[in-house]
């Protein structure tokens, strides 16, 4: 699966994925406008980076809204939904996953998705940042 996520018309598909991840659970669910939200903080992150909209697509991100570091005195580990979020060739973000996953101490999760992208990536960051 791969919806558009910043597309209204898709936004009740993103919400039966949800509803689909989440149908018994009752702790740490979220709905469509947190996934947004926090998607369009990591989005000024890679901005942040100056990472053009055309090489976007090298990276994923994994966003779970109820990120944090709990406590060593909790007797099972903590469960959130997490999404799974993939550019386009364009730079447009797309929903690949929805899934109740571990809780992690990070909200946006970024990975690369090749090694040869990789040093792609790493030679456009070496020419902004000069590092």
């Amino acid at each position: 699966m791969k919806i558009k996520i910043f597309n209204e018309k898709n936004k009740s598909k993103i919400e039966e994925q949800i509803e689909k991840a989440q149908k018994r659970c009752t702790a740490r669910t979220i709905g469509f406008y947190d996934l947004e939200r926090e998607l369009k903080r990591a989005i000024k992150n890679i901005e942040f980076y100056e990472i053009p909209k055309k090489n976007r697509h090298l990276i994923k991100l994994k966003i779970d809204c109820h990120a944090q570091k709990f406590a060593s005195s909790y007797k099972y580990p903590a469960y959130s939904t997490v999404f799974h979020v993939e550019f386009n060739s364009v730079g447009e973000p797309l929903l690949t996953e929805v899934k109740r996953d571990y809780c992690d101490e990070r909200v946006a999760r970024w990975s690369l998705v090749d090694q040869e992208k990789k040093e792609v990536l790493k030679d456009i960051l070496y020419q902004n940042f000069r590092i």
